[in-house]
């Protein structure tokens, strides 16, 4: 599997996205998340799900959604949502058990929903996402 930074330097050297402003301060940080962005998207590239683990990443969302929560390389996309409320109700069933909450200590995202192959995709509608270099999108 490439390093994550290799993943960053692909993204913005081939589709022109920008390592956002987060993405650094964890690189200063010692910290192995990244974060890329193009104006509208925010993608999530994370190491491999064991130092996930080790660095206490996920810890609230239990050993049950663990492996769905710690995917490694590109793992999760974001959205910001006008109403979280109607959103939720539009899962299905099957889907909807999989959601979880997304810890108060994160920068952007309020719950992490998953598609029916199991990708993440965080949704925000107060906290919002970084979607370039210092550049946040929130709901109105």
């Amino acid at each position: 599997m490439p390093n994550r930074d290799e993943v960053v330097s692909f993204y913005v050297n081939v589709f022109g996205f920008q390592e956002t402003s987060v993405s650094l301060g964890y690189r200063e940080r010692g910290h192995p998340a990244r974060h890329v962005g193009d104006g509208i998207s925010n993608l999530a590239i994370l190491p491999d799900p064991e130092l996930m683990r080790q660095l206490g990443e996920e810890r609230e969302v239990g050993e049950e959604n663990m492996a769905l929560n710690t995917r490694g390389g590109v793992a999760h996309f974001g959205f910001v949502v006008p109403d979280m409320e109607a959103l939720m109700q539009r899962l299905p069933r099957e889907l909807a058990g999989l959601t979880n909450q997304r810890p108060s200590r994160r920068y952007m995202a309020e719950y992490r929903v998953f598609d029916p192959e199991r990708n993440g995709i965080d949704l925000s509608q107060q906290r919002g996402f970084e979607v370039g270099f210092d550049t946040w999108v929130r709901a109105e």
